[in-house]
């Protein structure tokens, strides 16, 4: 705890260099409303980025929005060598988490998002934490129940190594304590998502 909080002026830094560099980019459209960067007054830790906005300006409904969005996702964010979408213009590094919302928020569909559900239970994408397995697991089971055996097995396996370790907790990620320069959470309730999709997929 002592390591985690002694790091997290610097983990706050790199959060607003990135909220910033957003920022910076949705400047272009006054139809967004940017996340507020903080003052000497009010100092966010930019946990979140909070994005607003404004319809009026936008010209449409939440619909229109969101189809101008997919569309301009597809065209900035999708790579069509890999089939794969990516988080940076600067780094087309191949996400798990990535490629996972954009299928279960419909931006893929089809065969496109047959093809990245694919990868994502491949093992050669950059794998998401356990707290962000869920968007993983639900754009499987949205694109084919195919997927239900293999969402069971990694559950299995993930955590049958704090099981075997007696933790009666889940862990922040699967390697522990030694995690995040030895500040990994043994004790993360954002990691207890087993018993959700062990109650919906073994009762179907």
């Amino acid at each position: 705890l002592k390591l985690q909080v002694s790091r997290n002026e610097e983990i706050i830094e790199k959060r607003r260099n990135a909220a910033a560099y957003l920022t910076k980019r949705f400047a272009e459209n006054d139809a967004i409303i940017p996340q507020d960067l903080g003052n000497d007054e009010i100092k966010p830790t930019f946990h979140l980025y909070l994005l607003q906005i404004d319809p009026a300006k936008a010209g449409g409904d939440i619909q229109t929005l969101k189809e101008k969005l997919t569309e301009r996702v597809n065209e900035t964010y999708f790579n069509k060598e890999t089939g794969l979408y990516f988080s940076h213009t600067s780094d087309e590094s191949p996400i798990e988490l990535v490629n996972a919302l954009c299928v279960a928020a419909g931006i893929a569909d089809g065969e496109k998002a047959k093809f990245i559900c694919e990868k994502l239970t491949s093992g050669e994408l950059i794998e998401c934490s356990l707290s962000m397995k869920p968007f993983k697991y639900d754009a499987l089971l949205k694109t084919d129940e195919k997927y239900k055996d293999y969402i069971l097995a990694e559950i299995r396996n993930t955590y049958k190594t704090m099981l075997d370790f007696g933790s009666t907790t889940v862990w922040e990620t699967k390697v522990g304590e030694s995690d995040f320069h030895n500040a990994g959470s043994l004790c993360h309730g954002w990691s207890a998502m087993p018993v959700y999709y062990y109650h919906k997929l073994l009762k179907t």
